[in-house]
């Protein structure tokens, strides 16, 4: 199940993204 390659998990994606950058 690729989950990225939604475009509606373009916000999901970022998301994730400003997750790593607190960690």
């Amino acid at each position: 199940r690729k989950v990225f390659a939604d475009p509606q998990t373009a916000e999901l994606k970022q998301f994730i993204s400003s997750v790593r950058g607190l960690s």
